[in-house]
């Protein structure tokens, strides 16, 4: 009697913890989208070895998930991004028209950029590689029952070389698409000249002015002249003589 007194005082945290979890809340309901079963299998294995966690439905692809949820109440679903019939991008973008209250996390075996970001972006609230390790998987889950998403260091990277990469494009795309004529008058815009006064030096008319800068502001989406200015900088079209 007292050596099981005793087991059950030094019972370790994670038990204690399980224990409390258990008789004060209910568990965090997933369902789980994995077409490879041997691989559903063990992540069934490991997912219901977690506190306060439990696997309520598993389905082998994106359309099968899809009737699943429909029938099935949970708060986390688990899909594989590349399955047959319907892959998890395709699932995750249904699954936010449809069922917006839940939150998705992404599983893949390749870390690509272009992935992560294309799985967020379509409804996403996570994104985890096959080889995580199960403390991350635990964190993941928890996040986004609790705050409604979780990034780790490999999905905030993408999204910032994703971002960068999207605004040299622009910047690309902007100098291109600007004429001399258009940075003649941009220059002379920083340089706070008026229409009248940049006609004169371009040997052109006021209203051709206006229809040049015009056309600046809808390319730059811009309202006002400081603006427009200020992108013309940015994106090194003009430069400001010191």
């Amino acid at each position: 009697m007292v050596g099981a007194r005793q087991g059950r005082i030094f019972t370790n945290d994670r038990s204690i913890r399980r224990l409390t979890l258990d008789m004060s809340k209910e568990k965090i309901r997933v369902v789980l989208a994995e077409d490879q079963q041997l691989i559903r299998a063990a992540l069934v294995n490991l997912i219901n070895s977690l506190i306060g966690v439990v696997v309520v439905a598993e389905a082998s692809d994106g359309v099968e998930l899809l009737n699943i949820l429909d029938t099935t109440p949970c708060d986390i679903v688990i899909t594989d991004i590349r399955m047959p019939k319907m892959d998890g991008i395709e699932a995750v973008g249904k699954i936010a028209e449809y069922h917006p209250e839940l939150g998705v996390i992404g599983l893949s075996q390749y870390d690509d950029n272009d992935i992560i970001v294309e799985f967020i972006r379509a409804g996403g609230r996570a994104f985890l590689l096959k080889n995580a390790d199960p403390t991350e998987v635990e964190l993941a889950i928890e996040k986004v029952h609790e705050t409604g998403q979780y990034l780790n260091q490999k999905v905030s990277q993408s999204l910032f070389q994703n971002s960068f990469r999207a605004r040299r494009r622009r910047k690309s795309s902007l100098l291109s698409g600007v004429t001399e004529r258009e940075v003649e008058i941009l220059n002379l815009l920083s340089k706070e000249h008026t229409a009248v006064e940049m006609a004169e030096k371009l040997n052109i008319s006021s209203r051709t002015v206006e229809k040049h800068i015009s056309h600046l502001h809808q390319k730059f989406e811009t309202k006002k002249t400081i603006g427009l200015v200020l992108c013309a900088i940015r994106e090194g079209i003009i430069q400001i003589e010191m």
